[in-house]
């Protein structure tokens, strides 16, 4: 997800969450975690780039944020999936069964949604004759992208 949705691309501050099925350890690790961190933890398909980092929302939910994603995947929806490593020991909560090693569904959501946003606005009177809104005067308005009107 984009916080912004200033782009829909992979980018900077996007925020991957990820959500087991149910409590973990969190693999041992603390609440803030680093790039090295969930490199121990997780593998992606694609890489996500240079630097990045976590916080255990819960001990459920992981949420990862973009902090330089030069020599990333790029991650794409639909396409990339996460798995665990088995060497980090994470397990559910309280431990009834091993460690688990799995792999998510393709990743789902968007890197940001693209809403038009209006960068120009231009009003035209092709007559002159006056100052005001009139006969064949137009007001032209230029969005960002291209809209379905």
């Amino acid at each position: 997800a984009d916080a912004t949705d200033l782009n829909n691309v992979y980018s900077v501050d996007d925020v991957m969450t990820i959500t087991f099925s149910q409590d973990t350890n969190k693999a041992g690790l603390p609440d803030a975690v680093t790039k090295a961190n969930i490199d121990l933890l997780l593998l992606f398909s694609a890489p996500l780039g240079a630097n990045y980092q976590g916080t255990w929302v819960s001990p459920r939910v992981l949420t990862i944020t973009t902090l330089d994603v030069s020599s990333s995947g790029p991650p794409q929806i639909g396409i990339t999936t996460v798995s665990v490593r088995a060497e980090a020991a994470l397990r559910n909560v309280p431990p009834v069964c091993a460690a688990t090693v799995t792999t998510s569904p393709v990743v789902s959501g968007n890197w940001g949604i693209l809403y038009p946003r209006i960068i120009d606005v231009r009003a035209n009177d092709p007559t002159d004759k006056n100052a005001v809104y009139s006969f064949l005067d137009t007001i032209t308005i230029t969005f960002s992208i291209e809209t379905n009107r």
